[in-house]
């Protein structure tokens, strides 16, 4: 917090107190210390500290990453295609039956990303055919298998991972019915028609 508050800010021993809410001593023991590690450089011939280069790449390292409502819109847009994409493809054992955006909307102002939850339909299929279609995506898979959880639910993370197609921006979490209901949000897709295969 005390190194955010230098990007615009020249800092002094009163300033410093002031945040602190502690006394001139532990201040500049503060302040020291800050010198001493590199984040802070003192101006010659005067009582003000500003930013080291240390401290701004730290402070660079530590931002998160704020996108554009332009580009999340684009994403969001784009995700909406690829559900209907999923859901009419011979590849997937499931349907995406519903979708809400569960962070700002309309999309105004710059964020962290754009939070999205879901919710799964079965797709009627022979046992035969399902079984097909879970090898095809698991023979697919580059890494290997820590457990077997993941070697049988590794339809869902398939799913989830062509619905992000590597997007920083979408932020995409599969949920039950219940917490779908309980969540509050404004729903941006929905299963269309009878698409059972």
């Amino acid at each position: 917090m005390l190194l955010k508050s230098m990007t615009d800010n020249l800092l002094t021993l009163a300033y410093i107190s002031d945040i602190l809410k502690s006394d001139r001593d532990e201040s500049l023991e503060v302040l020291s210390e800050l010198e001493r590690l590199g984040f802070i450089e003192k101006l010659k011939s005067t009582a003000f500290w500003i930013l080291s280069v240390r401290g701004q790449l730290y402070l660079a390292k530590n931002a998160p990453k704020l996108f554009k409502p332009k580009s999340m819109k684009v994403k969001l847009n784009e995700l909406v295609a690829r559900m209907d994409k999923a859901n009419t493809s011979d590849k997937f054992t499931d349907h995406i039956s519903v979708a809400k955006i569960t962070s700002e909307f309309p999309i105004i102002n710059k964020s962290r990303g754009v939070k999205i939850i879901y919710t799964l339909k079965s797709r009627k299929l022979t046992d035969h055919e399902r079984r097909k279609r879970e090898s095809l995506i698991r023979n697919e898979h580059k890494g290997k298998w820590d457990n077997l959880p993941q070697y049988f639910g590794y339809q869902q993370m398939a799913l989830n991972s062509f619905l992000k197609s590597r997007s920083q921006i979408l932020k995409l979490r599969v949920v039950s019915e219940n917490e779908f209901e309980l969540t509050e949000g404004k729903i941006i897709f929905e299963l269309k028609g009878n698409n059972d295969r």
